[in-house]
C-alpha cells in the first residue's frame, strides 16, 4: 500500500519560506519516526521493518517547485470481515 502527498509551490512564493516549510515538516517526521536512515540533500527517508517514509523537496534549492511525502507499507492490512450477527 502507498500514500503520496504533494504540495505544489505557488510561482510567486518565496523560496526560503518553502525551505522553512519543508524543514518544519522534516522536523515533525523526525520527531515521529526518529532520525532518518537516509539524509541526502533535499531527501529524507525512514526505513522501518513494516514501512518506508520519504520526504522530498523538488526543484532547485533557489526555487523549489514542490514538497512530496510518500509512505509505503511493506505488508497489506488484514482484510476486514463483517460479523455474522449483523
Amino acid at each position: 500500500m502507498q500514500v503520496r502527498w504533494t504540495v505544489r509551490v505557488p510561482a510567486a512564493a518565496e523560496a526560503g519560506e518553502w525551505r522553512s516549510y519543508y524543514q518544519a515538516l522534516a522536523d515533525t517526521l523526525t520527531h515521529a519516526f526518529g532520525l532518518p536512515d537516509t539524509l541526502s540533500g533535499a531527501v529524507l527517508q525512514w526505513d522501518r521493518s513494516d514501512h518506508r517514509v520519504t520526504a522530498r523537496l523538488h526543484g532547485a534549492s533557489a526555487h523549489p517547485d514542490s514538497v512530496e511525502i510518500i509512505a509505503r507499507a511493506t505488508a497489506l492490512p488484514a482484510p476486514r470481515t463483517e460479523s455474522a450477527g449483523r
